[in-house]
């Protein structure tokens, strides 16, 4: 293995796409940096991290600026990236007992994280869509949180079973919400 000195490399970056390609593909995700030159993962693994071309430097963004122009496939420009949101439960949804929460999560990384969006962002994502959350690389779910109960223990109790039943949906959403009793109110 190659010894690679720390003022030489540049790690946890993360791309949005229009950057890189890897194999020909715009490449979205993380990648390093090792002595200015980009490389996939969050960090250098000799033989495991493999060198990314620069999409600006490249024959194949002509190829692919031709085809979104013909309409021949959809660019991934027009897509936006999930902005993280924290909800804050209004009176009308406290007297209704819950709040619907909406998350994203990509589907090409099982470890990445699982991102809690608004409303406006979930709904963006749809099939077919030129706009909004890309949903060939990003699927969604929604809940209902509870918000009132006449004890701590209901309301965690009714959230842990409504995040059990989500687990399965979209794997990674208990490590998000670990507060059950988050803005419950107890009567």
């Amino acid at each position: 293995m190659t010894f690679i000195p720390e003022s030489l490399k540049t790690e946890g970056l993360f791309t949005t796409g229009s950057t890189f390609l890897l194999d020909g593909e715009e490449y979205v995700g993380q990648y390093n940096l090792v002595n200015n030159v980009p490389f996939s993962g969050p960090m250098f693994i000799s033989n495991v991290s493999v060198e990314l071309t620069s999409f600006t430097d490249n024959e194949l963004l002509a190829k692919y600026e031709t085809l979104v122009k013909d309409q021949k496939i959809k660019s991934i420009r027009n897509f936006k990236t999930p902005v993280a949101f924290k909800p804050t439960p209004s009176l009308d949804e406290y007297d209704k007992r819950f709040i619907e929460r909406y998350f994203v999560k990509r589907r090409n990384d099982s470890n990445d994280p699982v991102i809690e969006i608004d409303k406006e962002q979930f709904d963006s994502i749809k099939a077919g869509s030129t706009s909004g959350i890309n949903q060939n690389l990003y699927f969604g779910v929604s809940l209902r949180w509870r918000l009132v109960g006449q004890s701590k223990v209901e309301v965690e109790l009714t959230n842990k079973n409504t995040l059990v039943m989500k687990e399965s949906e979209i794997p990674g959403i208990s490590n998000s919400l670990e507060n059950l009793s988050e803005f419950a109110q107890f009567y």
